[in-house]
């Protein structure tokens, strides 16, 4: 198969019609609260590839929403190497997991201050130091910042409270040491369903948006030895009220090499200014 922009003629050896998309001619369709730019998709390769990830969305029944209304909601602004991949939002099943779920949220908004070890109870500024493709991201060492420690704010362990919720993906789980009622600050991150961690992992939430930031973002820089190739740093985290608003999106206003997100979109139709010639 062969792409050119150069051959004039109309069909391809097998009568089909060649494809022409006229990215002037459509650039007026497109919607401008869409940070989406694919005038550099020049094979049909590229635009499959993209139609495949907005089929996936189109696919879902409806977005993640709370479970309950009191349950905290809190979120993670994730930069890769210099790159910001977007914002991800999370519910802390406080319902279910209380202990796990605060200890969460209040290293999201940091307002244990200094803990016994000397150091910020806080989640800005540390490392996603883990990515294992299909399985997930580990991240949340607020003592080496490497995983090979951790402090909760009830002490440097705390107890696994029960085992009710299971790994599915988008789910956000305690990391230990192997055994139960070891946790600390360490957390994982799910991409896919992990059932070989119930009943180990104490499961305390789900990924209400921005899990896409994990399959095509950091899974882009993973190595043979689960390691990172570029920084996968949380920049900013918080708490968000009941009249917040999520602002999910990955739009920084710069040109952006990242994929989009489009598991995270409200939009379920929308127009492309893309230019193909392919047959």
């Amino acid at each position: 198969m062969s792409f050119s922009d150069s051959d004039d003629s109309t069909t391809d050896p097998n009568g089909n019609p060649k494809v022409k998309v006229d990215v002037d001619a459509n650039r007026n369709m497109v919607d401008p609260n869409i940070n989406i730019d694919f005038r550099d998709i020049i094979g049909r390769r590229q635009y499959d590839r993209h139609r495949r990830s907005i089929s996936r969305f189109e696919d879902m029944a409806a977005l993640p929403e709370p479970h309950l209304p009191t349950n905290p909601i809190v979120f993670f602004e994730i930069t890769v190497g210099n790159e910001f991949a977007g914002r991800m939002i999370f519910e802390l099943r406080k319902d279910v997991c209380p202990l796990a779920a605060e200890n969460f949220r209040a290293l999201c908004t940091g307002e244990m201050g200094i803990g016994r070890l000397g150091l910020p109870l806080y989640y800005k500024r540390t490392r996603i130091h883990k990515i294992i493709r299909t399985f997930g991201c580990q991240g949340g060492d607020v003592v080496n910042n490497n995983g090979t420690s951790g402090e909760s704010i009830y002490g440097p362990i705390f107890q696994s409270e029960n085992f009710t919720l299971k790994h599915e993906e988008g789910t956000l789980s305690m990391t230990n040491y192997g055994e139960r009622h070891t946790n600390n600050s360490q957390f994982v991150i799910t991409s896919n369903p992990c059932y070989n961690l119930d009943g180990l992992n104490v499961a305390f939430g789900h990924v209400l948006r921005g899990l896409g930031i994990i399959y095509y973002d950091m899974e882009r820089v993973s190595d043979t030895d689960d390691k990172p190739t570029e920084e996968i740093l949380i920049t900013n985290c918080g708490e968000l009220m009941p009249d917040d608003e999520w602002n999910f999106e990955d739009n920084d206003e710069t040109e952006d090499f990242l994929p989009p997100q489009p598991r995270d979109w409200d939009k379920k139709y929308i127009v492309y200014t893309v230019r193909l010639s392919y047959f």
